[in-house]
């Protein structure tokens, strides 16, 4: 499993071997925060952890930018167990 992320678009790609498993658009706010959205795993590669390990590497990428991101009542446990809290309607993994 390797990522990557063009700078110029946001998008963040995630690799399980040859074939693209999943992707994440990153918003940049400023230099110390950014926003995660349109995150999506591949259908036949759900379940497999593709989509933490995806927020793993984001997060990684990201460096020390806090991250905010909404999302659906229905994947909000999945948020909170990738290290995410809850932050009003929005959910964040603070830094610095």
């Amino acid at each position: 499993v390797g990522s990557e992320m063009c700078k110029e678009t946001g998008l963040i790609v995630m690799h399980y071997g040859s074939e693209p498993a999943a992707t994440a658009t990153v918003l940049f706010d400023d230099d110390k925060s950014c926003f995660l959205s349109h995150i999506a795993v591949r259908r036949d590669m759900q379940k497999n952890g593709i989509g933490t390990a995806l927020l793993s590497c984001t997060a990684n990428l990201l460096d020390n930018r806090k991250i905010t991101l909404i999302c659906k009542k229905n994947v909000q446990r999945f948020y909170i167990s990738c290290g995410f809290t809850v932050a009003g309607t929005a959910y964040e993994i603070a830094r610095g």
